[in-house]
């Protein structure tokens, strides 16, 4: 039973890296004053830190259900659609910065909604 704790505990850590990165996300939607150079490049490595979170994730919650008599679907789809929609949103994001770095395109600074991601 305490591999199954331990387990869950291990899950728990991950999905507080999911909230953190999704708090990220919330905080350059309100921020006014950004250096988008730094932003990119930022966001870039916390980015892939995300994609490989989910590895990670998806062997931990194998291993997890190995162990129990019914596999908790509902965590794993939980955990995959609000990886998946912080990384589709964080990568529109860098595109909409590499546009505005291009020569000769606008330096407007474009505002990007973020939809709630609904976390457990």
């Amino acid at each position: 039973m305490s591999d199954l704790k331990d387990l869950r505990k291990r899950r728990g850590i991950l999905k507080a890296k999911l909230t953190s990165f999704n708090t990220y996300l919330s905080n350059i939607k309100s921020s006014e004053q950004l250096d988008e150079t730094k932003l990119q490049i930022e966001l870039k490595l916390r980015l892939e830190k995300l994609e490989n979170l989910y590895d990670i994730f998806d062997a931990l919650q194998s291993e997890l259900d190995s162990l129990l008599e019914e596999p908790e679907v509902d965590e794993r789809d939980s955990f995959e659609s609000q990886n998946f929609s912080l990384v589709a949103t964080a990568r529109g994001m860098i595109e909409t910065y590499q546009v505005d770095a291009r020569p000769g395109a606008s330096t407007v600074r474009h505002r990007i909604v973020l939809s709630v991601v609904p976390l457990k």
